[in-house]
């Protein structure tokens, strides 16, 4: 195998001798036609991208598109201290919004008034049944008492006590519920402190993608500042919210993430090469495969995918900082070899390095490739695609350093032959740095040895609680930083304030308007029901209750009062003739509802009331994972669900994501450590040299573990990747250390180290700077992807190079 393999390189080496500017081109060729499709991505935020397409919720969610006139909200919220400036800015804008076509916005909710009216003028069919019934009851004593006041004279001196009709305490619960509806003043969504006004706008459920969004606020924007909100008041703001506005935002401050860090990752990660080679010319021998490799392999997610999610997103940076590892491992060892061999003996040079970092390199990409190829087997899709692109990536980078660094080498002697000196002598703060290295892992190896065994004991007792609860399931900390502190998450948290119920509620769609009633009792009459849930409420919540017995209680009362009441004081006359139900009273139907009222439950095909609406319960948050898992358990197991009726929305989506992540977070695990161990097996063969290096992998795991426990660095669906990559990365560093060891043979551990080991540290540098730009991430979830990656770098870095060093150092000393 191995001389097989050696005669394949040594063939492309003597290829790129004699026709290095035909590679080149090849190679030049290949890079633009990747550019061409790569540029091609687009990015996607919805987290729905991140759950297969057959998950329940994703299906649930399409089927609610097609069945719902409008799912999304755009909130425009109106700050300022003058209440009536803010209702005249809020009429005159509404009167603007109101000439976008239907396409673009199906409906605007700002004002009340017509439902205040709709309460007003059927008070009493909202009273309740007691109420009216004791009325009616008092009235008929009442009415009794005066009439024998009238025809039988008291013996008393002072006349009998009449019962009391209690009107106004009647008229008080009556009109209670019209009543409620006066804190908001004038009809307006208003805050208590009637500093914020708020007008909803919904766009048609077939015009929800982020494009439409940003389209729609655009021209929003562009109407409210033809208005000038400080001519109203000086003070005078207005903002966007909602849905709609939190999806433009996550989406933009993630695009905004990708550029900033994908430009600064590469600065970084050319300018520390630089730094240690002190030539421009090895940035563009070392940079150029790494640019074809990456080109290639989003070329490839182009094509097998087509866009880049919020887990993917960053991955350009991230493979970058990995893939440049091969051919930073082939250049040092060509630099080294031309040191030795000098510029006459660059032909052996180059073949000696492609033949000693061939071996150590591929079984470094392929335990890379395993590490993230492990995520494949996730039915999370967010997994699955950075497995795929990670993976074809790491393979991908390693094609290109051996097949294109070649040819590059070669173009560069012969425009400028390579030297003892351009770049290629050893610093000497690397030296000093070096020797004392030296002096630790042969030494003081038992020191060094000992101190991994008692971090590896700290770090065990640190996961064992930890690994009861690793998961992160609040969803807050894996959002954007800013929307959270100044953006629409801010103003969202405040327009809660709007409204009775809060503004937590998702929708439930039932099969069809005679299921309703029978699945909102399903709900909430099954145990525990208000334990997850406030309310479920339907379009006939919205009508009176017990509308039968009211009727006929108050026909009765408003026949009795249209009898002569002479006998009845001119007060009490007055105010039960006040109080007289209307002559065209009776029962209401859904049809008899405001429009404002009915529109969020009403389907595109036109039938009113098959959607209800479920309120979260007090004191929980539709951004707490553990609520939503109890919350989607609860509901799927209520009879009828998925068949009489469907919950569905974001909650249900965030409720599979939290279940698959802690389902596939298993299943990844097992998988990486079998396949990297699987590797090692067949790569060393060897029970000692397996277990040498599978000690590095297992150390540097081990610690970064222990560091995520220790600070309670929780796993989320953005993050937990980092556990199978630096399981390839701790088998990349121990393999080319180790490879390099077998090489020189026994006693050859302290040259490996000066060696290869310097590479290794170059090539730990340029992946904690790719890992480390996350850090300045504003989504909260990547920041904690790059506080954990980091820490693993420094994690495997240093169990490879200080205690596999150390024991190998101590294992040839007992043979000998």
């Amino acid at each position: 195998m191995r001389n097989w393999l050696y005669g394949l390189l040594d063939g492309w080496v003597n290829l790129s001798l004699k026709r290095p500017w035909l590679l080149f081109l090849a190679g030049t060729v290949l890079f633009f036609g990747g550019l061409t499709f790569a540029l091609r991505l687009e990015l996607r935020t919805d987290l729905a991208e991140l759950l297969p397409t057959d998950a329940p919720s994703v299906v649930d969610m399409e089927r609610l598109k097609q069945t719902v006139m409008s799912y999304s909200t755009l909130s425009v919220v109106i700050e300022s201290p003058d209440l009536p400036a803010s209702q005249r800015f809020a009429e005159d804008l509404v009167a603007k919004l109101r000439k976008f076509q239907p396409d673009r916005v199906r409906y605007i909710d700002y004002n009340i008034n017509e439902i205040k009216e709709f309460y007003k003028k059927n008070q009493l069919l909202y009273a309740d049944v007691n109420d009216i019934e004791t009325f009616r009851e008092k009235l008929k004593v009442r009415i009794q008492e005066e009439t024998e006041s009238a025809v039988v004279e008291s013996l008393d001196d002072t006349p009998r006590p009449k019962t009391d009709l209690g009107i106004d305490q009647f008229r008080e619960e009556y009109e209670r519920k019209s009543k409620a509806q006066e804190r908001y003043p004038g009809g307006y969504y208003v805050t208590k402190d009637h500093t914020l006004l708020v007008i909803f706008l919904r766009p048609p459920s077939e015009a929800s993608s982020l494009g439409d969004f940003k389209s729609l606020v655009a021209d929003v924007r562009a109407e409210i500042d033809a208005l000038k909100p400080a001519t109203y008041h000086p003070q005078m703001t207005a903002a966007f919210t909602g849905d709609a506005m939190t999806s433009i935002e996550e989406h933009e401050a993630l695009a905004a993430d990708v550029q900033v860090i994908t430009i600064v990752s590469v600065i970084l990660i050319l300018g520390v090469i630089i730094v240690f080679y002190r030539s421009v010319r090895a940035v563009m021998l070392i940079g150029m495969p790494l640019l074809l490799g990456l080109s290639l392999a989003f070329a490839v997610t182009q094509q097998a995918i087509g866009y880049l999610n919020t887990a993917t997103a960053f991955l350009s940076s991230i493979v970058a900082g990995n893939g440049i590892n091969f051919m930073l491992m082939l250049a040092a060892r060509f630099y080294e070899e031309i040191r030795a061999a000098g510029p006459g003996g660059f032909d052996s040079a180059l073949k000696k390095a492609v033949r000693g970092t061939a071996a150590g390199t591929i079984v470094a990409s392929l335990a890379a490739a395993i590490a993230y190829g492990s995520l494949s087997v996730a039915g999370f899709r967010g997994f699955r695609q950075f497995g795929l692109i990670g993976g074809v990536g790491m393979l991908l980078c390693w094609i290109t350093a051996f097949t294109f660094g070649p040819p590059l080498l070669v173009i560069a002697h012969r425009l400028r032959p390579f030297g003892t000196d351009a770049g290629l002598s050893r610093h000497r703060w690397g030296n000093r740095v070096g020797d004392r290295l030296v002096h630790l892992v042969t030494v003081r190896r038992q020191w060094v040895l000992f101190a991994a065994l008692v971090l590896s004991a700290a770090s065990i007792y640190a996961i064992i609680p930890y690994s009861f609860d690793p998961f992160e399931y609040d969803f807050r900390k894996m959002r954007n930083e800013f929307g959270i502190e100044q953006g629409s998450a801010r103003l969202s948290n405040r327009i809660e304030e709007v409204f009775e119920k809060g503004s937590g509620t998702f929708p439930i769609v039932a099969r069809s308007v005679d299921d309703v009633r029978a699945a909102k009792e399903a709900i909430l009459s099954r145990p525990g029901s208000r334990v997850v849930l406030k309310d479920v409420r339907t379009i006939f919540d919205l009508l009176p209750k017990d509308q039968d017995r009211k009727v006929a209680a108050l026909t009765e009362i408003r026949g009795m009062i249209d009898r002569k009441l002479d006998f009845l004081g001119e007060q009490d006359r007055e105010d039960v003739e006040k109080n007289r139900p209307a002559d065209d009273l009776r029962a209401l139907g859904i049809a008899d509802l405001p429009e404002e009222m009915t529109r969020a439950f009403k389907a595109k095909d036109g039938t009113l009331g098959r959607i209800m609406y479920a309120y979260r319960a007090p004191d929980e948050s539709l951004l707490d994972g553990r609520y939503l898992l109890k919350l989607e358990k609860f509901l799927r197991a209520v009879p009828g669900h998925g068949d009489v009726f469907t919950a569905v929305g974001q909650p249900m989506i965030f409720a599979d994501m939290v279940r698959m992540v802690v389902h596939d977070g298993v299943v990844i695990s097992v998988v990486a450590v079998i396949g990297v161990l699987a590797l090692l097996v067949f790569a060393f063969r060897k029970p000692g040299h397996v277990g040498t290096v599978l000690a590095s992998v297992g150390f540097g795991t081990l610690w970064m573990l222990g560091y995520a426990a220790l600070f309670d660095v929780k796993l989320n669906f953005l993050n937990f990747v980092v556990i199978p990559i630096t399981l390839g990365i701790g088998v990349d560093y121990g393999a080319n250390l180790f490879t390099r060891y077998r090489q020189e043979g026994p006693g050859g551990a302290v040259e490996a180290f000066r060696s290869t080991g310097a590479a290794v540290v170059l090539a730990s540098a340029t992946t904690i700077f790719g890992y480390g730009t996350l850090l300045y991430s504003s989504n909260l979830g990547l920041q904690s992807f790059g506080n954990l990656a980091v820490f693993g770098e420094f994690t495997c870095l240093g169990a490879a190079e200080l205690v596999m060093i150390a024991m190998i150092v101590r294992r040839d000393e007992m043979k000998r």
